[in-house]
């Protein structure tokens, strides 16, 4: 019986994230022209994608934006604990100011 409360969120994760990701890696292995029906093409489409320079200069964007946004969000996160945790010069100041948009 517990298993029922589990059914409204199994399903929307299937309808929302593996039912579209089943789709897509489906999609992937077509080549599809819009109006003209799909031909198959199996892994012609990764093996042409890994020989892409574009792919790998987005790819190493990519990696360097998450790294620097993850790197970036800690650092903030830690310095606005600490000048919240401390008593520093002004600290009652920011925790005003930190908390008063909550308030």
């Amino acid at each position: 019986m517990w298993y029922l409360f589990l059914a409204p969120a199994l399903t929307l994760l299937l309808v929302f994230l593996v039912i579209p990701i089943g789709r897509g890696l489906h999609l992937s292995l077509y080549e599809w022209k819009g109006l003209l029906p799909p031909k198959w093409v199996g892994l012609d489409n990764f093996a042409e994608l890994l020989q892409d320079r574009y792919f790998w200069l987005a790819l190493r964007n990519t990696i360097v934006f998450a790294v620097a946004v993850t790197i970036g969000t800690v650092g903030i996160g830690l310095v606005l604990a600490l000048a919240l945790a401390r008593r520093v010069w002004g600290h009652s100041v920011f925790r005003v100011m930190f908390y008063l948009p909550v308030m």
